[in-house]
């Protein structure tokens, strides 16, 4: 494991830049997140909470088998999730 040296929050407005000096902390949903689907979003696995990798579980819709059509791992979210809150952070190790 890599040892983190610092963290580093950019701010795309001086007045987010100045809030945060204040200690005031802006935080969006998961949910919001999800939905950007340019380079910027660095981790595209926000809010999982399992990735099952194929031929380690099977998968079954309204009875359908979709096991063997599984050619990457299966991402597990939770819609009670979607709702919270994170606060991002850039870490430098």
């Amino acid at each position: 494991m890599n040892t983190i040296y610092s963290l580093v929050k950019f701010f795309s407005e001086k007045r987010h830049a100045d809030e945060f000096r204040k200690g005031r902390l802006h935080a969006r949903p998961i949910s919001y997140y999800k939905t950007i689907e340019d380079d910027s979003r660095q981790d595209r696995s926000e809010g999982v909470i399992a990735l099952l990798q194929p031929r380690q579980h099977t998968l079954k819709i309204n009875g359908q088998d979709f096991t063997n059509d599984l050619c990457g791992p299966t991402k597990v979210s939770s819609n009670v999730l979607e709702s919270l809150r994170i606060f991002c952070m850039t870490a430098c190790y």
